[in-house]
């Protein structure tokens, strides 16, 4: 018969179990169906493995544009392409057969004009390797992409085709000058080639032109300035628009404008007609791409 003061029952594996305590009286069920008891008092402090720490994904360096098959593949499938390297395998084919002449026969001419050549071959490359890489995607580093490229290339071809017409051109002369009579073939040879130096000169100083004024980002030479300023007038005559600043337009590429604008609408105004509006009328000069900021005044 149960006391006050009986004494409480002793469990060997949890010691004293008192009749409030449902936590150990179950565990002492547990043991109670098994010789070996399925829970003990060291059970609760065993050491659980710490849960491991996801990695953070770091994202690869960006390496830019790099030649590959698909920039191969490229090249090989664009028709102005194709015939930029068939005309470069025909020049490297005809300077490597001047050079093997010239160098066979002594002619002096002949040697130079085969580097002048060989130079030329290395500037066809780079034109192919400029025209390839330009198809490449925009990404976060070059938003615009990389259709520059070509721009950049022909600049650099006039700038150094201009340099090899004045180098020949000062050759010629320098030959024109001289009064020796046994260099008479070998005057007339740099003669002719101080005329076809000319010439180039000639074709090439527009391409250096134009696409110097694309690289100082001039504005659009087949738009005149005062189309833009009547677009300009023709926004600040809508009456949700007070002020109309820093217009800037250029070509990113030959027949490629893009611009940016602000504009600033009067407090409470809907500026999407103004932006609908501001975007039809560039859009009719020829700007592909606008970026118009709205300010409330």
């Amino acid at each position: 018969m149960d006391t006050p003061t009986a004494k409480a029952a002793w469990n060997a594996n949890y010691g004293v179990v008192s009749s409030g305590d449902r936590r150990l009286a179950f565990s002492r069920q547990l043991s109670s169906n098994s010789a070996t008891p399925r829970l003990a008092r060291s059970d609760s402090s065993i050491a659980m493995p710490m849960p491991m720490p996801m990695p953070i994904p770091i994202p690869p360096p960006y390496q830019g544009p790099k030649p590959s098959k698909k920039l191969l593949r490229l090249a090989t499938a664009s028709r102005p392409m194709r015939r930029l390297a068939l005309l470069l395998a025909l020049n490297v084919a005809y300077s490597a057969t001047e050079l093997a002449i010239g160098l066979f026969t002594g002619r002096v001419g002949l040697v130079s004009d085969a580097f002048h050549l060989t130079f030329g071959c290395g500037l066809l490359t780079f034109s192919l390797f400029a025209m390839a890489a330009s198809r490449t995607k925009p990404d976060n580093l070059y938003t615009y992409g990389y259709k520059r490229l070509e721009v950049l290339a022909a600049f650099t071809n006039a700038v150094f085709l201009l340099f090899l017409s004045f180098s020949l051109a000062v050759e010629a002369l320098h030959a024109f000058m001289q009064d020796e009579s046994e260099h008479k073939i070998e005057n007339a040879e740099v003669l002719c080639l101080g005329i076809v130096s000319v010439a180039v000169f000639m074709l090439v100083l527009p391409l250096f032109k134009a696409t110097g004024n694309i690289l100082l980002q001039i504005a659009p030479g087949n738009v005149p300035p005062s189309a833009f300023a009547k677009c300009s007038r023709q926004i600040i005559a809508c009456e949700d628009v007070s002020e109309v600043w820093q217009g800037r337009f250029w070509e990113l590429v030959p027949g490629q404008a893009v611009g940016s604008l602000s504009i600033r609408v009067k407090s409470g105004a809907d500026d999407r007609a103004v932006l609908e509006y501001a975007h039809g009328l560039y859009q009719d000069l020829g700007v592909q791409d606008l970026t118009v900021q709205t300010e409330e005044s």
